[in-house]
């Protein structure tokens, strides 16, 4: 294991930064996991580059978690169902970026 995979296992473990969440994909098993979440007043109004703006709400999963998001599964957080509009997956390849619309 690499020292940023070492770090990014801690980041995941620990509950001020991450949220328990229930990945449901369209098919297969649902996955009990850890997520990092952002909501929309953290999200929306963050400005990546020109004219670029976050989604509303963005989660990121471990890729040891998740093997392959696809749009239209869910992260289930607190009851509360997101769906997969886009999954993006990290540089360093052991997370993935999830742009998610919550489910009303």
């Amino acid at each position: 294991m690499s020292a940023f995979s070492g770090s990014l296992n801690t980041l995941f473990r620990d509950p001020n930064m991450s949220v328990a969440a229930t990945y449901c994909p369209l098919a297969g098993p649902e996955v009990s996991l850890r997520a990092l979440f952002w909501e929309p007043e953290e999200a929306g109004a963050q400005i990546l580059g020109v004219g670029q703006y976050l989604p509303a709400y963005l989660a990121e999963v471990r890729s040891s978690d998740v093997a392959e998001p696809r749009e239209g599964d869910e992260l289930v957080i607190d009851s509360v169902r997101y769906r997969v509009s886009k999954a993006e997956r990290k540089a360093d390849g052991l997370a993935w970026r999830l742009d998610l619309e919550k489910q009303e």
